[in-house]
């Protein structure tokens, strides 16, 4: 299964204001404008109109639209016969598609420009100085996605979706015009929709914390050498993060069983920080010898969000594993700030023989040393709780 990272909904061009997600939430992908029929009154959300919302948040362009990708019949105001989950897409951007092989089973993430907003007496205002980055700040996060279920390349299957952009003349005389039209069920989870709006949580976010929103957290799975494009990495820091400069909307991610694994964790309903049980980190302490002759031994931490903390010690071939508890007070701590290290730590050499790794989510930190970081205080409780 190919996994596509697809940029769709209100940008700094195509809107210019990011698109609202609610306290509840609730992720709001507004269509970009355009000279389709539709408008954005079209559209609704617990009862207003998109263009309420869009008022209240100051949007000064047309008023026509572009509902694609259609995800979710709920939000239109007229229901359509027939209706099903599609996505469209024609020209450059199509024709990169069927160049990497996109096929039915593909599964398409998107991803697009968001800030937090609250319902203030009836006025949608977005959030501003609360202290919390992801309500603050305006981040990249992936709020939808659609399963292949059937490619229409054919002017007669595409304008049976009378209801979707992409079956209009003057896209279906395009030959290049394509329209993915949703699977009934998730292939790896068949009981979800092969199609869907997602809610908002940290791990849907793409933003590395801390950086504007188009540098991304360091993740394998969508770093250069996993994905079909010669992109490079334009981050300012590339060892935290990755920015993908130039005007794009597909990303092709190669195949893989940690990809397939990362997508599905980003559709899950499951809070991963809020599941009992489940790992928070896990992190290695090496000593490599280097203070004193044959004293070579690692220590695996694992823990979880429960606060039960898994210690493994290595001494030659000494094996010891051992179970703690971690206070609420450091387990909070470690929740609170794990993903400042990205933008916040400072990698000093000091060479007395031993490192850190630690893996967070899907992000793996890669140290050599961690003193004067706030690593340093998480390494200080996991190593604490160890002795």
């Amino acid at each position: 299964m190919k996994v596509i990272l697809s940029r769709k909904g209100f940008d700094t061009k195509n809107g210019g204001i990011p698109s609202p997600f609610f306290e509840d939430g609730t992720m709001i992908s507004f269509p970009i404008p355009s000279t389709d029929e539709y408008t954005y009154r079209d559209f609704v959300y617990d009862g207003m109109e998109y263009a309420k919302i869009l008022k209240d948040l100051h949007y000064k362009g047309n008023p026509n639209c572009h509902p694609d990708p259609d995800l979710d019949q709920s939000r239109r105001k007229s229901k359509c016969d027939g209706w099903v989950p599609a996505f469209g897409q024609i020209n450059a951007s199509a024709t990169y598609l069927k160049n990497i092989g996109v096929e039915v089973g593909d599964l398409f993430l998107f991803f697009g420009n968001f800030h937090c907003v609250t319902n203030d007496n009836g006025t949608i205002k977005y959030i501003r100085n609360s202290g919390d980055f992801y309500k603050d700040n305006d981040i990249q996060v992936i709020w939808g996605y659609l399963q292949i279920g059937e490619i229409l390349d054919t002017t007669e299957k595409q304008r049976k979706l009378k209801w979707h952009p992409h079956s209009y003349e003057r896209r279906t005389s395009n030959s290049t015009n394509l329209i993915f039209k949703a699977a009934d069920t998730l292939s790896f989870d068949p009981s979800k929709p092969g199609a869907g709006l997602l809610s908002f949580d940290k791990k849907r976010v793409l933003t590395l914390y801390g950086c504007s929103k188009a540098t991304w957290k360091k993740n394998e799975v969508y770093d250069p050498e996993h994905i079909y494009s010669k992109r490079k990495n334009s981050a300012n820091d590339p060892r935290n993060g990755i920015y993908y400069s130039g005007v794009w909307q597909e990303l092709g991610l190669k195949e893989s069983d940690k990809c397939t694994e990362w997508a599905k964790a980003i559709i899950s309903d499951k809070k991963e920080e809020a599941t009992k049980g489940n790992v928070l980190l896990i992190a290695e302490h090496h000593n490599w010898g280097l203070q004193r002759l044959n004293d070579w031994h690692k220590t695996l931490y694992i823990l979880r969000n429960d606060g039960n903390l898994t210690i493994v010690s290595y001494e030659g071939e000494t094996i010891t594993e051992y179970q703690k508890k971690i206070s609420n007070r450091n387990l909070s701590f470690i929740r609170n700030h794990i993903e400042e290290y990205m933008v916040s730590a400072e990698c000093i050499d000091v060479c007395d023989g031993t490192a850190w790794e630690i893996q967070h989510g899907f992000q793996l930190f890669e140290l050599g040393y961690v003193y004067g970081t706030v690593l340093e205080k998480i390494t200080d409780i996991l190593y604490a709780a160890g002795k």
